[in-house]
């Protein structure tokens, strides 16, 4: 199975007490926030934070068909072995 690292804009999910990226509640893969931004300064306009990802490619193409995620770029970490 290929493995793709990269670099998604996604919106925080907030509940009280509590803020995830919502990007990491839709689909599975490892997920880092890479925007630094403490939760104090999160504001709800415009809600958006760029994140580091590594998925698979059947994840990848989920995420690339997700109108509400903005993908700054990705590339193949481990290719597919048949």
């Amino acid at each position: 199975m290929a493995i793709y690292r990269g670099e998604v804009v996604t919106r925080w999910k907030s509940t009280p007490g509590r803020n995830d990226m919502e990007l990491a509640t839709l689909y599975a893969g490892a997920f880092t926030d890479v925007t630094g931004q403490p939760d104090a300064n999160l504001v709800p306009d415009p809600n958006a934070l760029v994140v580091a990802f590594e998925v698979d490619g059947t994840t990848l193409a989920a995420m690339q068909a997700d109108a509400t995620l903005i993908i700054l770029w990705a590339e193949e970490i481990k290719a597919e072995v048949p």
